[in-house]
């Protein structure tokens, strides 16, 4: 037999249960802040590049490249590190700051743009710029997991 179900026990319930603890609160404003930051950084970088483009005739701005190697590196060393570094720090700089600084989308756009922008030269033609941006996304890539590992045996060297 079933006991019927009253108001005071859902009242009881939610005196015990809280919504959001206090810790899932505080892991909550880690990521909020950590993203402020790498999101201050990120749009600091992207104006300097705005104003001042440098190798331009790169698929990307150079402010892209750099944020995600260095979100690459960052998130390489907390991941090495273990639990050296506390759970709230790593999602103060990985989850929140490499978030926001970190963007696959922007390189993914930056490749599509590039190969649907006028040619700097006419001998390479429309497949060339295709193979060209292909090429050059493909090795971002590859260096961004190059400079994850490099990350990680930094992450690994650095525990006490």
């Amino acid at each position: 037999m079933e006991s019927a179900h009253t108001a005071s026990d859902d009242q009881s319930h939610s005196r015990r249960t809280p919504a959001l603890s206090r810790a899932r609160l505080a892991d909550i404003a880690c990521v909020f802040l950590g993203g402020m930051i790498g999101t201050l950084v990120r749009a600091s970088l992207d104006h300097i590049a705005a104003a001042h483009p440098a190798l331009s005739a790169l698929v990307l701005a150079w402010s892209t490249i750099a944020c995600n190697l260095a979100g690459a590196l960052i998130l390489g060393f907390c991941a090495g590190s273990g639990r050296w570094l506390s759970a709230r720090v790593n999602l103060l700089i990985g989850t929140g700051m490499c978030g926001a600084l970190t963007t696959y989308s922007t390189m993914m756009l930056g490749a599509v743009t590039f190969v649907h922008s006028p040619p700097l030269d006419t001998t390479t033609g429309a497949m060339g710029r295709i193979l060209a941006g292909s090429a050059i996304t493909l090795g971002l890539l590859v260096l961004g997991v190059g400079v994850a590992a490099a990350g990680w045996w930094l992450g690994k060297k650095a525990r006490p």
